[in-house]
């Protein structure tokens, strides 16, 4: 099942103002050369190899969640470099 159809999914469900929360680890891009960035490269290749998958920045989390009909309404961090995208649905 692709991102886009669980989305669309939960979106069907959830009646109007409904929080939506997606916890990941965003990709900043451009990425340097700090143990953090190269953590990150890691595990976006790790993605692509085992899952044919990428990292996300959060602009590709707005789109993606808008498509949808979510709005990200604010970007919590949390630990171990993750966040928790907080979405709400659009009318």
């Amino acid at each position: 099942m692709t991102s886009e159809l669980i989305l669309a999914c939960c979106r069907a469900t959830m009646a109007s103002g409904t929080r939506l929360f997606v916890v990941e680890r965003l990709s900043n891009l451009p990425l340097g050369a700090s143990a953090g960035d190269r953590a990150r490269a890691r595990s976006d290749l790790n993605m692509l190899l085992a899952h044919g998958a990428r990292g996300r920045t959060e602009r590709d989390y707005d789109a993606l969640l808008g498509e949808a009909g979510f709005r990200i309404v604010a970007v919590h961090g949390l630990a171990i470099g993750l966040a928790a995208l907080e979405a709400c649905t659009r009318p």
